[in-house]
């Protein structure tokens, strides 16, 4: 995947570190991208904003790498949305954590948050779908509702 495309194309993690990036009105950070393990080139379009995410721990790797080229699925987002909102200073705990089907472990208090908030609502089958891809209209839907509710009570 690289910047740009359509928007029913899904989206790279390095995509959604790049907007989520620039949106944050593209911020200096201290530790870089490479202790990762990932190669490394730091001319890469989404070096600095993959560099800025992972210090952040809006996106996290697998230990191993940022896996910036993998695809960006429904968990992953709500988990990035959920520490994003805590870097904001913006409500980010859930009161309940619901009972969820289609959704890791590792995700289920961010779906549960996401969902609550009326963020990343659930499919129609009654499941978040956590492994599903997310796409660029997607993800354009799925901030505005973000700013909704991060900015609802302020």
């Amino acid at each position: 995947a690289q910047s740009g495309g359509a928007a029913e194309d899904f989206l790279s993690r390095a995509q959604a570190a790049v907007l989520l990036y620039e949106l944050s009105g593209q911020p200096e950070y201290a530790i870089p991208y490479r202790q990762y393990g990932q190669s490394y080139d730091e001319d890469t379009w989404y070096s600095q904003a993959m560099g800025w995410a992972v210090t952040n721990k809006i996106l996290a790797g697998d230990g191993k790498t940022a896996a910036a080229e993998a695809p960006l699925t429904r968990q992953q987002l709500a988990a990035a949305l959920q520490h994003w909102a805590k870097r904001l200073g913006a409500p980010y705990q859930v009161e309940e954590r619901q009972e969820m089907t289609g959704v890791s472990l590792w995700a289920l208090d961010a779906a549960s948050w996401a969902e609550a908030a009326e963020i990343m609502p659930l499919m129609a089958d009654g499941s978040f779908n956590g492994e599903g891809r997310v796409t660029g209209s997607d993800l354009a839907d799925i901030l505005v509702r973000f700013s909704r509710a991060i900015y609802r009570d302020r």
